[in-house]
């Protein structure tokens, strides 16, 4: 009973939205926008990435909100444009040659990034250990 009247929502919503009601849309986007980023993020693997196709996603789906057939089915619907959208993300992204073509480009000395990643993960430890018990702290 809960499902239906949720789906009934998310078909008014829909409904209005198609009719120019700009905050039935935001509703949607608000209502939608972690699932679509959730979706996003878990195809690409990279979250500057998921946040633009979860944007490109919503920008999508409001220039085509009056394709959609059933608007109870948005949520799937919307997984689909997010599908879509981070295929397309993909192929532009995608680099023009092979990983094995391209050298190795790196220094052999560690850059700054590296040097602060270092420092940062040696204060952690440094941390955690003062966290510990005089006998834990002692290596045998």
């Amino acid at each position: 009973m809960v499902r239906k009247r949720v789906a009934d929502d998310v078909a008014g919503l829909v409904q209005r939205a198609r009719h120019g009601d700009l905050e039935a849309y935001g509703t949607l986007v608000s209502r939608f926008q972690d699932a679509a980023y959730g979706a996003a993020l878990a195809r690409l693997g990279n979250w500057h990435d998921a946040e633009e196709a979860a944007q490109d996603t919503f920008l999508e789906a409001w220039r085509k909100l009056v394709d959609l057939r059933e608007p109870r089915k948005f949520p799937g619907w919307l997984r689909q444009l997010t599908v879509s959208c981070c295929s397309r993300l993909s192929r532009r992204r995608r680099p023009a040659h092979s990983v094995d073509e391209v050298p190795e480009m790196r220094s052999p000395e560690a850059g700054p990034a590296e040097e602060a990643e270092k420092r940062e993960l040696k204060d952690r430890v440094l941390e955690a250990l003062k966290g510990l018990s005089e006998p834990l702290r002692e290596a045998r």
